[in-house]
């Protein structure tokens, strides 16, 4: 029997209904987490999402939202449904009517690359649309979705596509995998030289097909990554000092995650924990 954790949220931003599930076991390397989500908010919304180590698998089945690649209000763009995010070295931007529902499967890099078949290095900092991506399929998985009775339904039914998926794609190469896991293992904090040499790679060959498979190079990889620590450190309450935080997350001083988090969030990390919406995100 699947497990599903339920939990809502109510703040004078609205109401948020989430449901975590794992996927099959055989999924593991691949997909996370299965997070689906129902959303009665308040009126217009604008959120920011910062980059994360993974790529997004958006199936929409409610109110469509507007997207901006750039994280910029004058690039959003509407009518997204479902569709794929990879990876990003630059905050995106959500506007909604404050209705959604759907799921969000969050994908290892690879598990993207494995399970769509497509460079990665193709949609960095985009989004590519489910049509695009699955054609007429996947407006078909949409219509599915919306029409299952419930969540354990719909991540049953997702495990089902997504088995098949990875039965006939072409994997991702051993030695891509093995330096992603080396990156994210020891938190971002890897030189590049040693991955090469433990593969036998030149650094070029290693970075062009690091891009190709994971979407970004390994160096701005284990940025990434060590960004994502910060981020859950600085959301989680009670309040820390910055500087602790910095030095936990491999951070030369708190002058190095400041200038990270303008980077990656275009805010310190303060006014990054100040604006958190309640059910994640930042506001816009």
């Amino acid at each position: 029997m699947r497990r599903v954790d339920y939990s809502v949220v109510e703040s004078e931003f609205g109401a948020w209904e989430t449901a975590l599930g794992q996927p099959d076991p055989r999924l593991a390397p691949v997909i996370e987490v299965y997070h689906g989500y129902s959303e009665s908010g308040t009126g217009l919304q604008r959120r920011l999402e910062v980059p994360f180590p993974r790529a997004a698998l958006i199936l929409g089945f409610g109110e469509e939202i507007a997207v901006s690649s750039s994280g910029y209000c004058e690039d959003l763009e509407p009518g997204y449904g479902g569709f794929l995010a990879g990876l990003t070295s630059v905050p995106a931007l959500v506007e909604s009517n404050g209705a959604q529902a759907g799921v969000q499967v969050d994908l290892t890099p690879l598990g993207a690359f494995h399970l769509f078949g497509v460079s990665m290095g193709d949609i960095t900092n985009r989004v590519v649309r489910l049509r695009d991506l699955m054609g007429v399929a996947g407006d078909e998985l949409i219509q599915r979705l919306r029409d299952a009775p419930n969540w354990e339904t719909r991540f049953e039914l997702l495990d089902r596509l997504f088995l098949r998926s990875l039965a006939t794609n072409r994997p991702p190469s051993e030695a891509i995998a093995w330096a992603w896991n080396q990156i994210r293992l020891h938190g971002g904090e890897v030189a590049i030289g040693e991955l090469a040499d433990e593969i036998g790679w030149s650094h070029k060959h290693l970075i062009a097909r690091f891009r190709a498979e994971v979407g970004v190079a390994p160096r701005m990889a284990g940025r990434i990554i060590r960004f994502d620590r910060a981020v859950k450190r600085v959301a989680a309450g009670p309040p820390r000092e910055m500087s602790a935080i910095a030095l936990e997350c491999g951070y030369y001083d708190q002058a190095h995650m400041v200038r990270e988090f303008r980077s990656f969030a275009r805010c310190t990390p303060r006014e990054f924990r100040a604006r958190q919406m309640p059910e994640g995100g930042t506001r816009g």
